[in-house]
């Protein structure tokens, strides 16, 4: 029996909707380029490429730019960044577009069970479109797993502060690059994973394997599943740092109808200091999933291992 993606994330520690999270916050809902949200003392800040990927379709189908009353400016930010699509592989997303008269429903279920071999699972589908409704939709999952050959070290800089630290952790994929840090942020999202993926000192070994040095520096385990909707726009952030591997999941819809409630289960405990993740291929500048966890809504106490 295939392992759906639901199985590779297992149950979450934190399972939660934007009104039950008062200190994270999303990137892209009210900036023009989506990692260039600006940091907030004491917030959570996640972005995923599954939103931009979805305002492309939007785009793509409209013809345009949509701008549409009370609904956020991301809609704008569609005339800044673009070519989310090269930021990941082909096989890790699928986003689609079109409008209800059209069966886009239709269209997006089948393509995204062919494209991910029935293993996807969305949350965000609506029942139905409307006839006359525009309904837009991206999905992307990604696992990486942490390379523990012998000689396969995790790679450490050192941040401006003693207590610092920045690790680029061995993979499996050679394409891939898994950075975690605890640094000061910089003004905006962008800046601070910058600071991350190139240090002012160089990387060195570790001299240990990528779990033991989320071990050493008390990386806690996260995993979260959160929902965050503004207007007709939802969309999902799923991360799990274990002491295995790195998975993501994420989706984003231009949605028609409401979202059934979110069942909540509160988290407890607390980082040391603040932990960044960034996944990002190693042949871009820009990352497709970033998380900036400071609150202690999206973290459990027991580090790594």
């Amino acid at each position: 029996m295939a392992i759906t993606h639901a199985d590779a994330l297992g149950r979450p520690f934190v399972t939660a909707s934007k009104d039950e999270l008062g200190e994270t916050l999303v990137s892209g809902l009210f900036e023009r380029e989506y990692l260039q949200s600006r940091m907030a003392a004491g917030k959570n800040l996640v972005f995923a490429s599954a939103f931009a990927l979805a305002w492309e379709e939007v785009a793509r189908v409209g013809g345009s730019t949509i701008l549409m009353q009370y609904d956020p400016p991301v809609m704008v930010g569609m005339q800044a960044e673009k070519d989310y699509k090269n930021d990941l592989e082909s096989a890790a997303w699928f986003a689609g577009g079109n409008y209800g008269n059209a069966g886009v429903l239709g269209q997006i279920r089948e393509g995204l069970g062919v494209h991910f071999n029935g293993v996807a699972t969305p949350t965000l589908l609506p029942d139905n479109v409307e006839p006359e409704h525009l309904f837009a939709y991206a999905y992307m999952f990604k696992h990486v797993a942490y390379n523990e050959r012998e000689g396969q070290s995790a790679q450490i800089a050192a941040g401006p502060r003693p207590e610092d630290f920045i690790l680029d952790l061995p993979l499996t994929s050679a394409d891939d690059r898994l950075v975690v840090a605890s640094i000061p942020p910089a003004e905006t999202l962008a800046d601070t994973v910058e600071r991350a993926l190139r240090p002012q000192t160089p990387f060195t070994p570790a001299g240990m394997p990528a779990a033991w040095a989320l071990e050493r520096y008390r990386v806690p385990k996260i995993n979260f599943d959160i929902t965050w909707k503004f207007r007709n726009t939802s969309a999902r952030y799923c991360l799990k740092v274990d002491e295995f591997g790195t998975t993501v999941l994420s989706e984003a819809a231009q949605m028609t109808l409401p979202l059934p409630p979110i069942i909540v289960a509160r988290p407890g405990g607390r980082a040391p200091t603040p932990i960044l993740v960034v996944l990002t291929k190693r042949n871009r500048t820009r990352p497709y999933f970033a998380a900036w966890v400071e609150s202690t809504e999206l973290l459990i106490p027991d580090p790594v291992g």
